[in-house]
């Protein structure tokens, strides 16, 4: 008699480089160009910029008789200002950065959009 056997599951590690947490990306001036018209839905990458630029850029503070510059990091409200988000809206991804963080195919930001885990829905 033969035996048909299963091959074994697949273990392997996936592939690229990982993704780098808010606190390491750069912030560049095309991030800070604000958004033309107002939008409902945000994609990822947008919320990332977002994020981003609530971590690293600064804000001088101006005091009077103070010679040397310091800085401070924007508020949601003034982040709300340039990107023209709604201030909740970005307060929620705030809360939600680590899972915001992740990226690709698998990651769980695109399985709240989709439940069956496909990148696109069905036509």
């Amino acid at each position: 008699m033969n035996t048909i056997t299963m091959p074994p599951e697949r273990t392997s590690k996936r592939r690229g480089p990982k993704p780098e947490t808010v606190t390491e990306r750069q912030l560049t001036g095309r991030d800070m160009r604000p958004i033309r018209y107002p939008e409902r839905s945000y994609s990822q990458s947008e919320k990332l910029q977002v994020l981003v630029f609530l971590e690293h850029h600064k804000i001088p503070i101006a005091r009077l008789g103070i010679q040397e510059a310091t800085y401070r990091s924007p508020t949601l409200q003034e982040a709300s200002d340039v990107y023209q988000i709604p201030r909740r809206t970005i307060c929620d991804w705030v809360k939600k950065k680590k899972r915001i963080e992740k990226i690709g195919s698998n990651s769980t930001v695109r399985k709240d959009y989709y439940p069956s885990g496909n990148s696109l829905p069905n036509n």
